[in-house]
């Protein structure tokens, strides 16, 4: 259930071949990760989705500084946040989330085989890692609302503060991952 596998040809010249992993429910060490790439490398493939967001938020950069709302979120409250966010529903015993330079060591070797990897980090919905961090950072009511019930995965487009958040996380990883040559 973890790992799916997803082929997508995009043109008779471009054919792609890309496994994806939900890394995002399930905590996926670095070696384990690595592991998956030479798997998909060896069977053909030619891109890996690393689903690193998806419920839970399994990637934290090195500085995870957040500035929205007229607010500074200091990098170690973020983490913070992150790991109390993933706690209430996705605790693993095996970890909790990447660091940047295991990340990083992850992108190396993927280039070194030709893999391109592709992140994502799943907004609106399927964040209730990122909605519980919000909420620990101080961010009043992120969740969706309809009917009287409260969304526990889904962000509340209304909620401009909790909007201005999001967007600058996800910039922030998108950023990151720019950077080190994913170009999906």
């Amino acid at each position: 259930k973890e790992i799916s596998e997803l082929k997508v040809a995009t043109t008779k010249k471009d054919k792609k071949a890309i496994f994806s992993i939900d890394a995002g429910r399930k905590y996926f060490s670095k070696d384990q990760i690595i592991q998956i790439i030479d798997k998909a490398y060896r069977n053909g493939y030619t891109d890996v989705q690393l689903i690193v967001g998806n419920d839970g938020l399994r990637f934290a950069l090195d500085d995870m500084t957040i500035k929205a709302n007229g607010k500074t979120y200091k990098s170690e409250d973020v983490k913070k946040a992150i790991t109390k966010g993933n706690d209430i529903y996705y605790k693993d015993p095996n970890g909790d989330y990447l660091t940047e330079t295991e990340m990083d060591k992850i992108l190396a070797y993927a280039k070194r085989l030709g893999i391109g990897i592709i992140p994502v980090i799943n907004s609106p919905g399927h964040m209730d890692g990122i909605l519980n961090a919000m909420e620990a950072l101080g961010i009043q009511n992120p969740q969706y609302t309809h009917g009287g019930k409260k969304s526990t995965r889904t962000i509340d487009l209304n909620n401009e503060e909790a909007l201005a958040f999001n967007k600058e996380l996800v910039k922030k990883y998108a950023t990151y991952f720019a950077k080190n040559g994913s170009k999906i």
